[in-house]
């Protein structure tokens, strides 16, 4: 075997291997993004459990007391975003419709969205 079949060879076997080695590289990427998709739609679940958690505590049934205690702390985290809204409101000079919740701006007689007076 000359010297250039040889190097024609190894040549090829190295091909193979980086081909390989490369289809390897890209299943487990699309593997990797199987993996992360399920665990959003996880997460996703989760998020849902929490809501339909939260809304039988807010109808007054009962709940587990740390579901409970949770749950406070959401109504603690809500009040101060409304806090926050107001203060931009303030600055911006905009308000909120008391109806549908709009931003509407301090002068306006009617809310632009619902149509109740204000």
């Amino acid at each position: 075997m000359s010297a250039f079949d040889l190097f024609l060879s190894k040549a090829k076997d190295t091909a193979k291997k980086v081909t390989n080695k490369s289809g390897e590289i890209i299943e487990i990427a699309k593997l990797n993004l199987a993996v992360t998709n399920e665990e959003d739609k996880i997460e996703k679940v989760y998020t849902e459990i929490g809501k339909k958690l939260y809304g039988t505590y807010c109808a007054g049934q009962s709940v587990d007391q740390d579901i409970k205690n949770l749950c406070e702390e959401v109504d603690d985290e809500e009040a101060r975003v409304r806090m926050l809204k107001r203060k931009i409101g303030d600055l911006k000079q905009t308000s909120f419709c008391k109806s549908c919740g709009a931003v509407v701006k301090k002068d306006a007689l009617f809310c632009p969205k619902c149509g109740i007076r204000l």
